[in-house]
């Protein structure tokens, strides 16, 4: 026993042949302004919107980053500045003892550096010594020791002369006399203070530099008793010897007042009779300010940077900055995008600027990219989505439409259960394949359903171009109507079918069948009255009821291969059309416009038929203009033999006796061409004069084509 396998997964190159033979794409190909014009307006309603939400927050949330961060920088830079300027104070307090009361004399000064020192380092854990340098000449600093430096880093051999060109530590000529220029606290680096002869001995996170800070300190004076030219002599340190005294100033005397033009060393140098006394210097140092600021606070989410303004002695009043530390090196503050923030700090005659800036490069969400992409890929799915889904509804609504009249749907979609019709007048059309019974039992199920598969959509295509609505397909039998939907009139209603019944002949011996031969079907016409409607719920089907229906099956069920059979009521209504034609062509050829061309068909009486159900009838043959049937072959050999007579004379005599034996159905024809307010019948309804005759009715004169 064999297990069955399942069915095969399709190829890829069948899946592209399923997506290419996908109808929609004809829907878009028929209708491109409407499917392109919803996408485009969809696009834009889905992603116009979407990027407004991606900006307004991406917006909002770059408003609340620009003031977290503009609170940080000013926390961090207000307590900068304080921990700067209180590490600078005790400068003031020197220059307050030095420059107040009687001119100072050196004893003294050292005797209160020895008592304050102490105290003054202790103002700021910033603070790592402090030194005075009188004359410029550095005589004393406290502590001789640091925490930050060892003690081989203590510069009181000689007395450094700050003065001089030639500093064993670094050239501070330049800063002295910016200092004693401007007579106001000078503020050098930060730099590194240590010599290669001193090392690290504490954190160097940031370096082992430090702000040197410098204030010129003026005593009063007079020329009797001049400290200056009397040099001085300190005290030797513990260990060591005593220093001094010194009088060479070197540099001093090419340091000139911009108000007196006299040297600052001289007496009066000032103008309010002061003169220059010496330095007193403030060592900071430089990571310890940042540790006490807080630029520990900005983390990781920022990159800082503080730059200085450097003072210049050259006139200018130019003060360009200079980025003296930074979290990940010295950038220049032209680094930063415009998503950096700034704030300035002004400690005595510097100015800081401190700024941060997010590590992302800006103050937007790092998503904000990822999201406007995502909102425009999204807005791209879901157009597409919704066009497919519109253009699978509109093959939906097509397959709907083509089962039922537009109407109908809509009264179904509008919940409505019980749906019937009442229509005075339709016009139907039936066709049947000839010896499709026959057929069927020669040729596979696969090329049956090919073979009415290909046929019915050509018959569809033909139904649709002549404005036929499709009713249904009984197994080989295809069911049209005109006068359901748009026309009412009866006359249109004859032209319309007939015109599709001639195609659907024509077309129909295009087809080749599977065996050998053409295909040939019979075809039936009529008209009348109709009820129509949904019946069931479960596949809901428009129907039409009726005789209406049954007499147009039997046209279709007594016609002939390849032949139209129409009833006489299509034929009355198809007299009337004709006779409207004729009409509108005289009244063309009387107002001397263009002929119309005249109807391409006509019809071809029959005669009296025996209709099953139906009894004797009078029907005829549709026929394009030279086409005719021979007389002989106008019963066919399905008919039933009729017991007439067999002449010509007999038979006329006899048409008139059934006539005359069936006075019901010859005055509903008349009655039905009178009330349709039509021009009285010509030769084709050869009967009808015969009848009016024996009536009293006028006699038609017109010939027979």
């Amino acid at each position: 026993m064999t297990r069955a396998t399942g069915a095969a997964k399709p190829t890829a190159r069948a899946r592209i042949a399923r997506v290419s033979a996908w109808r929609g794409w004809r829907e878009l190909r028929a209708a491109p302004c409407r499917f392109w014009g919803l996408a485009a307006f969809l696009f834009a309603v889905l992603a116009g919107g979407g990027l407004f939400v991606v900006t307004y927050f991406a917006s909002s949330y770059a408003s609340e980053q620009q003031v977290r961060a503009q609170a940080l920088v000013s926390s961090v830079a207000v307590s900068f500045g304080a921990h700067l300027r209180g590490a600078l104070n005790p400068s003031l307090a020197v220059a307050t003892f030095v420059e107040s009361g009687p001119p100072p004399t050196h004893e003294s000064v050292q005797n209160w550096f020895t008592r304050a020192a102490p105290a003054l380092v202790m103002a700021s854990p910033a603070i790592d010594d402090v030194q005075i340098a009188p004359c410029g000449h550095v005589a004393a600093v406290y502590p001789l020791v640091s925490a930050r430096r060892n003690a081989t880093g203590i510069l009181l051999g000689g007395g450094h002369d700050l003065f001089n060109a030639s500093s064993i530590i670094a050239n501070r000529r330049q800063a002295a006399i910016l200092a004693l220029t401007t007579r106001q606290l000078h503020i050098e680096g930060p730099k590194n203070i240590l010599s290669p002869l001193t090392t690290c001995t504490a954190s160097c996170k940031y370096g082992q530099s430090a702000l040197l800070s410098r204030i010129p300190l003026f005593a009063s004076t007079t020329a009797a008793a001049d400290p200056w030219s009397l040099g001085y002599r300190w005290a030797a340190a513990p260990g060591g010897p005593p220093l001094g005294p010194f009088t060479n100033v070197t540099g001093c005397d090419v340091v000139r007042s911009a108000a007196t033009g006299a040297s600052l060393c001289d007496t009066n140098a000032t103008g309010d009779g002061r003169r220059f006394w010496g330095f007193f210097t403030i060592i900071v140092m430089w990571n310890q300010l940042l540790e006490l600021a807080g630029v520990e606070r900005l983390g990781t989410e920022y990159k800082w940077s503080i730059a200085r303004s450097v003072e210049t002695s050259d006139g200018t009043g130019a003060f360009p900055l200079v980025v003296v530390s930074s979290s990940d090196g010295s950038l220049p503050t032209s680094a930063y995008n415009a998503g950096a923030v700034s704030n300035v700090v002004r400690a005595y005659s510097s100015a800081w600027v401190i700024t941060i800036e997010p590590r992302t490069g800006s103050l937007t969400p790092v998503l904000q990219d990822g999201a406007i992409a995502g909102v425009v890929v999204l807005a791209v799915l879901i157009t597409a989505l919704i066009v497919f889904i519109a253009l699978q509804q509109q093959l939906n609504d097509n397959l709907l439409y083509s089962m039922l009249p537009r109407r109908i749907v809509s009264m179904l979609r509008a919940g409505e259960e019980h749906i019937a019709e009442h229509f005075e007048h339709v016009t139907l059309l039936f066709t049947d394949i000839v010896r499709f019974t026959d057929l069927v039992g020669t040729i596979t199920p696969h090329e049956t359903m090919a073979m009415l598969n290909d046929l019915f959509m050509d018959f569809d295509e033909i139904a649709q171009r002549h404005g036929v609505t499709k009713l249904e397909t009984v197994g080989d039998a295809f069911v049209a109507v005109a006068g359901i939907s748009g026309e009412r009139d009866p006359r249109a209603q004859a032209l319309q079918i007939a015109r599709c019944a001639l195609e659907m002949v024509e077309c129909a011996g295009r087809h080749e069948l599977p065996n050998s031969g053409n295909m040939l079907i019979r075809v039936g016409l009529h008209c009348g009255p109709a009820v129509g409607g949904v019946v069931g719920r479960t596949l809901p089907h428009y129907s039409l009821f009726g005789d209406t229906i049954n007499t147009t099956a039997r046209m279709e069920s007594n016609s002939l291969p390849g032949r139209i059979h129409v009833s006489d009521k299509f034929a009355a209504a198809f007299v009337a059309a004709e006779a409207a034609d004729e009409a509108a062509a005289a009244a063309a050829a009387a107002s001397g416009a263009p002929l119309p061309p005249p109807l391409p068909f006509y019809l071809q009486p029959r005669g009296a038929v025996e209709i099953k159900g139906k009894g004797v009838m009078e029907t005829h043959f549709l026929l394009r203009r030279g086409d005719a049937i021979p007389h002989g072959e106008l019963l066919g050999p399905s008919s039933p033999q009729r017991t007439f007579g067999s002449s010509t004379s007999n038979n006329s005599r006899s048409v008139l006796k059934t006539a005359e034996s069936s006075p019901v159905d010859i005055e509903a024809t008349l009655i039905t061409i009178d009330a349709l307010a039509l021009p009285t019948p010509g030769p084709l309804l050869s009967w009808l004069p015969a009848l009016r005759a024996t009536k009293g009715a006028p006699r038609l004169t017109r010939s027979a084509p």
